[in-house]
Order: structure tokens, then C-alpha cells, then sequence
């Protein structure tokens, strides 16, 4: 039986930014599931400022919190699994992968608010920038993840004080396969979940993004598909579907 694969593509987010003019702010996280022997998700960091990434490893049985807010009800837990992460500007996992294969990466959400939080008060607060060490430090799958931060108060920035990669959206994929897509919507968590969600950028939300796909039909014998208008690099036109 083949062994099964999972590819984190950590090296784009370090040499992407360099090759595209300061005036673009297009992210991209790409999955490629269609050999479940062999799975490859990766991202680039098309951004208008440098985010001097560094590898970080954290081992099994760290103890951590949801929130920089001493105040805040943040959920608290101690790694399970252990895992390797680019960190942005030594301040937070940006992108990483654990040692059971599940990867996690946030990119700008251009449709995100500062400060914006789910509805529900009752659940422990988890924010934007813990995202990714809650997901890759508990859980091996997907599928665990989603169920878990459907029980969490997710808040799309850091309590105190804002920053340029704020606010987030976070994606999620598995050696499976397996991909989850997670937003906040005017207050309102989103997921996606599902091996169809391959393609997350900056913009536009997960709705409009599908909506769009469905108008670029590909062939799938030559692999051609219809190009909608100017050829440009900006988020709205990277997702092919």
C-alpha cells in the first residue's frame, strides 16, 4: 500500500513576494487532491510588505491560549501533535504542517472587519492569530478540526491592537485530500468543507468564489477553460474552480 502524502508548499511564502510590484495584494492557497496517494497544497505571500517569515518547531505537550486578552474566555489546550510553521514577523503561524500530514495556513481576508467575532458569547474565544497552532497542535484530520471550531468563538483579529495581515481566513487540508475553508461573514462563521475547495485568495468571500468558478468551465481532456476579461494577477481571477 503507497504510502500517503502530504506536500506544504512553505518555501513560495518566503521568495513570492520579491516577483510581484509593491501595489499587489494577491495570496493564494492552491490544492492539488486529485490523486488521494498523493496530495499537495501550497500558498504564496503576494503582499505589500515583507513579512521576514520564520520556521518554527513546537513539540508535543506545550501549553497554550486562544487569546493575548487576559480578560477574554479563550480557550486554553496542550499540544497534542507536534508540528513545523512559518511564523510572520516572529508574531504568528501563518502556515504549517503537523506530524499526522493536516496543514493550516491564513491568508488576508480583504472582505473581513477588525474586531469582527462570531455571534456566540458562551463558547471560549480563539483568535485570528492562534488559528493555525490550535488546528495543526490538536488534531489529525479535517474533519476533527471543523467539528472543534464549530465550538469555539473565533475572532477575526488579536485583542488590543490591529495589524496589516488582520483580518484572516483560514483554510485547512489533510493527507486525505480533505479540505476545509473557514470565514467570518458579518459576524457569522462560514466553513467549507469539502475536497471541491481547492482554491482560497484574498478576496473574494467563499460564495462568490464558487459562484464565479462555475462560469470557467474546464475542458477536462485539454485542460482549457474560458479567460473572463483582462488578463490580470489580482485574487478575482486566480480561482479557475
Amino acid at each position: 500500500m503507497k504510502k500517503k502524502l502530504i506536500i506544504s508548499c512553505l518555501a513560495a511564502a518566503l521568495t513570492t513576494t520579491a516577483l510581484i510590484p509593491t501595489s499587489v495584494s494577491a495570496c493564494t492557497r492552491m490544492l492539488w487532491n486529485t490523486d488521494s496517494e498523493f496530495v499537495i497544497v501550497g500558498r504564496n505571500e503576494d503582499y505589500f510588505s515583507a513579512s521576514a517569515p520564520t520556521l518554527v518547531k513546537t513539540p508535543r505537550g506545550i501549553e497554550r491560549r486562544g487569546s493575548v486578552d487576559d480578560n477574554a474566555n479563550a480557550i486554553e489546550w496542550r499540544t497534542k501533535y507536534g508540528s513545523i510553521a512559518a511564523f510572520a514577523n516572529n508574531r504568528f503561524p501563518m502556515d504549517g504542517m503537523n506530524e499526522k500530514g493536516l496543514t493550516a495556513r491564513t491568508l488576508y481576508f480583504d472582505q473581513g472587519e477588525i474586531d469582527q467575532v462570531s455571534t456566540s458569547d458562551d463558547m471560549p474565544e480563539l483568535d485570528g492569530d492562534h488559528w493555525v497552532s490550535y488546528v495543526l497542535d490538536n488534531f489529525a484530520t479535517v474533519d476533527e478540526a471543523v467539528k472543534a471550531l464549530e465550538s469555539v468563538k473565533l475572532v477575526a483579529i488579536k485583542g488590543g491592537y490591529s495589524y496589516s495581515a488582520s483580518p484572516k481566513h483560514l483554510s485547512i487540508a489533510d493527507s486525505t485530500g480533505d479540505s476545509a475553508i473557514v470565514e467570518i461573514q458579518d459576524g457569522e462563521v462560514k466553513i467549507f468543507h469539502g475536497k471541491q475547495y481547492q482554491v482560497m485568495t484574498n478576496p473574494p468571500n467563499m460564495q462568490t468564489q464558487i459562484s464565479k468558478a462555475k462560469e470557467r468551465s474546464i475542458d477536462v481532456n485539454d485542460g482549457t477553460f474560458q479567460i473572463l476579461g483582462a488578463r490580470k494577477i489580482d485574487s478575482k481571477r486566480r480561482n479557475i474552480g
